[in-house]
């Protein structure tokens, strides 16, 4: 690019980009002159983006697809609309001004795409947090008992399984300590039945899980550990009910 060509860019050249709706608008756009930067949005499955050229010294504008030049028309006064697809990448625009003062300008196309780890990692968060919600377990304790409530969390469930573990000892794992379960029992629970009572227990410490299932014996929830202590009575000969 030479010094005609930058002043003109510089002097006369804008972009936008369509941000009404951050859920399927790009993360981030930029604009420095030389080359037009699109970041994708964090939900990777968007692929169709609109950006704007905006100058109102063009004579024509083109954009480069495959090789091919392919003319862009004007939106609305000064303003060209041109349709960015991750699946089918445009290389560039170009920008042709008006009476040829200037030779014309190729502007590329960058395309950074969205982390999809990172983004599927949020869904699972999200969809698990939402599952928790809708499971609402509760643990409370008694003497040599441990009861379990929830609720199912969605139409399609036909039953649970509570799963009772103890705690055997600890181990470490990226320099975290983290509990190491063995597993004691699993209870079916009779449909419609939303609650389970575990009796007979010693003073110690557990562990709960709740599975439920739909009528395809699927599994639509798994809880995390849900750690609970049985202590002795105190002196008041009242139980200490704790979950940790």
């Amino acid at each position: 690019m030479n010094k005609y060509q930058e002043f003109a860019i510089k002097s006369a050249v804008r972009f936008d980009y369509d941000r009404t709706d951050k859920n399927v608008s790009l993360s981030s756009f930029e604009w420095d002159y030389k080359t037009v930067t699109i970041v994708q949005n964090e939900n990777y499955n968007v692929k169709k983006y609109n950006i704007y050229l905006l100058i109102a010294v063009a004579e024509k504008v083109e954009y480069v697809l495959n090789g091919q030049a392919h003319i862009v028309k004007e939106s609305e006064k000064n303003k060209y609309l041109i349709e960015l697809d991750y699946d089918n990448r445009i290389e560039k625009i170009k920008i042709h001004f008006s009476n040829g003062v200037v030779d014309p300008v190729e502007i590329p196309i960058v395309y950074v795409e969205a982390d999809m780890k990172k983004y599927d990692e949020k869904v699972m968060a999200e969809h698990k947090k939402a599952l928790e919600e809708k499971a609402n377990v509760k643990v409370t304790t008694g003497d040599s008992i441990i009861n379990v409530t929830f609720q199912p969390v969605n139409d399609s469930f036909s039953y649970s399984k509570v799963e009772l573990y103890t705690i055997t000892g600890t181990k470490v794992i990226n320099n975290k300590t983290q509990n190491e379960y063995q597993l004691m029992a699993k209870y079916k629970t009779p449909e419609d039945v939303y609650f389970h009572s575990i009796t007979g227990l010693a003073y110690g410490k557990y562990a709960i899980i709740l599975v439920q299932y739909d009528n395809s014996n699927k599994e639509i929830y798994k809880s995390d550990y849900i750690l609970v202590t049985l202590d002795r009575p105190n002196y008041s000969g009242k139980p200490v009910v704790t979950r940790t």
